[in-house]
């Protein structure tokens, strides 16, 4: 009131200079007002399409970013890309494009939600949208990626490319890449079916080919729907890696020796193999936390850890396998690992099972399991 009382008294003045520069900053006085009001209009129309989106409603939901956009306020990268889903899917594709590509450029870097966010299907064949996840990806691999690869070669090895392999005589096709994006977010909420769609393909079955990931970072980590003749995991850094409803001959998790250069043992806080069937699945494991083995079907079960390695403890936290069948065909089962908190339940074992060294196993619960051999604890 006393900013509109001045400015009122101000306006019979002869001396033009003062009274611009009096009138300059009453505005400046009452500019911090502005930018929160439209700040609080912003949020507010924001949150009203957020919840039509959540709803379904996504053209109504357009309607009301187009209001919020007209209002004089800067939106951070986490508006700009919602923004752009909302408008992917209201099927307004030059608008979705404008506003994905003001996210990148206001920050946002999050390829590996991107590239799996089902919201953005309705553009993801535009040539911008390419361009633009070409950019943002800077040479990741992702799931769709590896399809393609799988498509065209008999073995595909994913290799830290700060390293290389000893073997020279080795003709395996390498991608030679630092970061792997197969993260659990975004890739789960896919359907086997919405893969196969967007993949272009009738199936998963790639039972002739091998996959490698080798010495390489694949942060949280999930391998589904794969049907292949050897998957190898050797090497790798992760959070986590699930695999999950995978139909594989040979899968081999670390190894005690070969022609791959660097660490031979995966360092993982968590390994979840689930619904997934095996002819043969050996874990060679020292550095790995937790290991959950639920609903598989495998022939030929091998689980090593030592007690140490090299002087250094490598006590596996929690080890639990359920409600599996184990050594079809009467293949043997051996275990021996060091383990914290051990749980063997409701399985279904086809033959003799040893676990190789009893002192090494605390807390163990062996429940509800049928043997059709012997069990042998040493």
């Amino acid at each position: 009131m006393i900013v509109n009382c001045t400015y009122a008294n101000l306006s019979h003045m002869k001396n033009p200079f003062v009274f611009g520069i009096l009138r300059l900053l009453a505005l400046l006085l009452l500019l911090p007002q502005f930018l929160y009001a439209q700040e609080n209009k912003f949020d507010k129309l924001f949150l009203e399409a957020d919840s039509l989106f959540q709803k379904g409603e996504f053209k109504k939901s357009s309607i009301l970013l187009d209001q919020a956009f007209l209002l004089n306020y800067e939106p951070d990268n986490g508006e700009y890309y919602h923004a752009a889903r909302i408008y992917s899917l209201a099927n307004k594709i030059d608008k979705s494009l404008n506003y994905l590509e003001k996210a990148i450029g206001a920050g946002f870097g999050y390829d590996f939600i991107m590239i799996y966010d089902k919201t953005l299907e309705n553009i993801r064949n535009e040539k911008r949208y390419k361009a633009i996840e070409l950019k943002l990806k800077n040479g990741a691999i992702g799931f769709f990626d590896i399809i393609k690869q799988l498509e065209s070669q008999e073995e595909v090895v994913y290799y830290n490319k700060r390293l290389l392999l000893q073997d020279k005589s080795i003709q395996y096709v390498i991608s030679l890449n630092d970061k792997i994006t197969l993260k659990t977010r975004g890739l789960a909420d896919y359907s086997y079916h919405e893969l196969l769609n967007r993949a272009g393909r009738e199936d998963f079955n790639f039972k002739d080919k091998n996959l490698t990931f080798s010495n390489s970072h694949l942060g949280n980590a999930l391998i589904p729907y794969l049907n292949l003749r050897k998957l190898s995991i050797i090497g790798c850094d992760s959070s986590s890696i699930e695999i999950s409803h995978c139909e594989i001959g040979k899968m081999q998790y670390g190894i005690r020796s070969g022609s791959y250069g660097g660490s031979t043992f995966n360092k993982l806080d968590y390994l979840n193999i689930i619904n997934s069937k095996y002819d043969t699945l050996i874990i060679y494991d020292d550095f790995t936390r937790r290991i959950k083995i639920d609903s598989v079907e495998v022939r030929r079960f091998t689980l090593w850890r030592p007690n140490s390695l090299r002087g250094i403890k490598t006590i596996l936290e929690d080890l639990e396998i359920t409600n599996s069948k184990i050594g079809l065909d009467a293949n043997r089962v051996f275990i021996e690992v060091h383990s914290t908190n051990t749980l063997i339940e409701s399985n279904l074992f086809e033959t003799n099972v040893t676990f190789g060294s009893s002192e090494f196993l605390q807390n163990v619960e062996i429940v509800d399991n049928s043997f059709n051999g012997y069990l042998d604890i040493g």
